[in-house]
């Protein structure tokens, strides 16, 4: 269904264990998003290299831990954002709070 649309810039939020990781590189893979990986540098390399993942092709953003990879993540890197390895409440609240631009009239869904 996605055939022929650009991928979307998604911040893809702490993703430092393999499961996330390698969600958002085969997600990228798949042109369905261009992945911006916010998190902990050292944890993201080295979920990377248990992987077997090649990162190069990732931009980086490198935060201190999950709660300002939450805080980070939606705001910097525009209005679509994926979960990695942090609680849905760290994400989300960064996600409804007005301060960061993110609200809008239209539904949010966490899916």
């Amino acid at each position: 269904m996605t055939r022929g649309l650009d991928p979307i810039r998604t911040a893809v939020v702490h993703p430092v264990d393999t499961p996330s990781l390698l969600g958002a590189v085969e997600a990228a893979r798949a042109k369905l998003i261009t992945a911006v990986l916010v998190g902990p540098e050292h944890k993201i390399r080295a979920a990377a290299a248990q992987a077997g993942l090649d990162l190069a092709p990732f931009e980086i953003i490198p935060t201190e831990h999950s709660s300002t990879s939450g805080r980070h993540g939606p705001r910097r890197q525009g209005r679509s954002a994926d979960e990695g390895a942090l609680h849905t409440d760290e994400l989300m609240r960064a996600v409804v709070d007005n301060s960061f631009g993110l609200r809008t009239a239209r539904r949010r869904s966490l899916c």
